[in-house]
């Protein structure tokens, strides 16, 4: 039920552009990915990838550390900054922060800028990334790669990747912003990797070759040129499930495929892993894979994710909507005991912010129980508060209302009845059918 899913969905930023929230996104829209910085007396270089830099999104992890050394992390994910004793000799504030991804392709892990970028080290400090564990990268051809300050993304030399805890760990002396790249994946072309029933989207084989510098300098990230076909062994659907998981049709130069969700909606919103099979790509090298995941949504469901946890989570092992004459509200139940859950006064569509007749709870399990509220009261009851968000009912289609909710939501604190933590960033997608 919990998944790290690095494919973006195609609505999501129509979605939020709708809820009016994005204006970082929206500025973002004005530019393409492949669009070159701003830099007309810098002359670029041939086949490099030469991007903006991202711009921050969520909370900044900070920590001091001095001449005895020590480690940065994030809360719940594996990033890890490891500074040995004597890499600085005084105290130095070390800070981590996911940026907006505008690599046009290959990244498997999310951006992270680590500041500051001054600090002059006299040892290799460590950096571990943790990656897609989705995306089965071939290991040869995993980078570590940092954007340096004219925007190339510049690859650094013999990471190290542990496949059982899905990090990618390199050493350096200087900080930008990082991140995992699987110089060979298979991407979904239009982005379209959620589908309803019937639904196609394309899939390519997507491949960045090295172009290499001959200075003290790390060699640079090319951009995506063809694939070699022949090296194509077969395209497939993992598994051996016996339920109509679709159509794959194979193009003509094999480093493209079509895919078909089935005609009905699944029972319940459902995942499938398609794979390309590889020969060997060298002498030393087996058979590989690499694989991207595509899901079929059912009728009804919801997406949620929330910053204080690593992924998303798919919930719809039930749908309850109950609708009366002042208020509607609906529960989204997941498979290991999540659930979302949001009143509004009526099914009408448009945006609906927070307040006493519009509200959204979350419940979240992996061991641990949460509880994230957009209402909430502090330790001593003194009537109840509300938190910045809002809910929009986007549209009805076949009966079939879709809507999306972004916000904040403030934690429970476990084992007090009014207390409420910090709040934390929450969004979801949702669809369910009209009472």
């Amino acid at each position: 039920m919990m998944m790290i899913i690095k494919h973006s969905m195609m609505t999501k930023k129509k979605l939020i552009c709708m809820l009016l929230i994005a204006c970082t996104a929206l500025q973002a829209c004005k530019k393409k990915n492949g669009d070159q910085p701003d830099a007309p007396d810098e002359p670029t270089i041939p086949g490099a990838i030469r991007v903006e830099h991202g711009e921050p999104i969520g909370e900044v992890t900070a920590k001091t550390i001095g001449p005895n050394g020590g480690e940065l992390t994030i809360p719940n994910t594996t990033f890890k900054l490891t500074v040995p004793a004597g890499a600085v000799d005084r105290d130095v504030n070390f800070s981590v922060q996911q940026v907006n991804n505008t690599l046009p392709n290959g990244a498997a892990s999310p951006v992270y800028r680590l500041l500051p970028e001054d600090v002059q080290f006299k040892k290799d400090v460590e950096i571990s990334l943790p990656y897609d564990d989705a995306s089965n990268m071939v290991q040869s051809l995993v980078s570590l790669t940092y954007q340096d300050k004219k925007g190339y993304w510049r690859v650094v030399k013999n990471p190290v990747v542990n496949r059982n805890n899905y990090t990618v760990t390199a050493k350096t002396r200087h900080f930008s912003d990082w991140v995992v790249v699987s110089r060979l994946s298979v991407v979904v072309v239009d982005g379209h990797s959620d589908l309803e029933k019937s639904e196609s989207t394309e899939l390519q084989l997507s491949f960045m070759p090295i172009i290499e510098e001959h200075a003290d300098l790390d060699d640079l990230l090319g951009r995506v040129v063809k694939f070699d076909g022949s090296k194509v062994k077969e395209w497939r659907m993992l598994g051996t499930s016996t339920e109509d998981r679709g159509t794959l049709t194979i193009g003509s130069d094999r480093t493209s495929a079509t895919y078909k969700a089935p005609s009905t909606y699944p029972e319940r919103m459902t995942s499938h892993s398609i794979e390309v099979v590889l020969h060997p790509l060298d002498e030393i090298e087996k058979e590989h894979t690499a694989r991207t995941r595509i899901t079929l949504l059912s009728e009804e469901y919801s997406y949620t994710s929330i910053e204080g946890q690593s992924g998303r989570i798919d919930g719809n092992a039930g749908v309850e909507v109950y609708s009366g004459s002042s208020s509607t509200y609906a529960n989204f139940r997941g498979h290991s005991g999540s659930r979302l859950h949001f009143e509004i006064p009526d099914q009408s569509l448009g945006t609906k912010p927070f307040g006493d007749n519009v509200r959204a709870s979350f419940f979240y399990s992996d061991g641990n129980s949460d509880y994230y509220s957009s209402a909430y009261t502090e330790c001593v009851p003194a009537g109840e508060q509300h938190t910045s968000g809002v809910i929009v009912l986007l549209e009805e289609k076949n009966g079939l209302i879709t809507g999306a909710l972004k916000g904040d939501l403030k934690q429970k604190i476990r084992s007090t009845p009014y207390c409420y933590g910090k709040a934390e960033k929450f969004y979801a997608k949702f669809r369910f059918k009209k009472r």
